[in-house]
């Protein structure tokens, strides 16, 4: 009898070979999938990183810019009289005399807008004739003081006339705006 040229045990391990090439190959394609994912998600990720970050300087800038704009908005509404402080802007009318020597600053009429029952941000007007009375310079002074006040006033029909040697008579209207807050 003749003996085969190939043994069993050959079959056996072409077989175990073949199922290992096999096993491996789809253990390949299965890490090459799994790997294929996880870039995919890890560049993902880096786009939400990104994102964030950009979200992130956006806001920063826009706080920034909400900053630098409270300061001016500060000072435009300083530049308004509230509603509820009227009082204190006429004593502030009839206190320039006193800084500006012996000028006699009255206040010969003054009306506002009633603003108590309007919504808030709602703009009027304080209108009054102040009149000014003592010596050229203490009259010219309390007149620049008035027309100095910190807030947002017209000056209309200003009238200059002498009372006496050296006494001068100042008469205006003044109109300023309020805000009800």
């Amino acid at each position: 009898m003749k003996k085969p040229i190939v043994n069993s045990n050959h079959y056996l391990a072409l077989g175990v070979s073949a199922c290992i090439f096999l096993f491996s190959g789809v253990a390949f394609v299965f890490v090459y999938l799994q790997v294929e994912a996880q870039m995919s998600n890890t560049s993902a990720a880096y786009g939400r990183i990104n994102q964030a970050q950009s979200e992130e300087n956006q806001a920063h800038q826009v706080v920034g810019t909400l900053s630098a704009a409270q300061s001016q908005l500060d000072l435009l509404n300083s530049f308004f009289i509230r509603d509820d402080q009227t009082v204190a802007f006429i004593n502030q009318i009839e206190t320039v005399g006193g800084e500006a020597g012996s000028a006699v600053v009255t206040i010969a009429s003054i009306s506002d807008d009633d603003l108590s029952t309007s919504a808030a941000g709602t703009t009027g007007t304080i209108r009054a004739h102040i009149n000014i009375q003592g010596t050229w310079p203490d009259a010219m002074r309390a007149f620049h003081l008035v027309e100095s006040l910190p807030y947002g006033e017209s000056i209309d029909s200003v009238r200059v006339t002498p009372t006496g040697e050296k006494d001068w008579s100042i008469g205006f209207d003044l109109t300023a705006v309020m805000i009800h807050e």
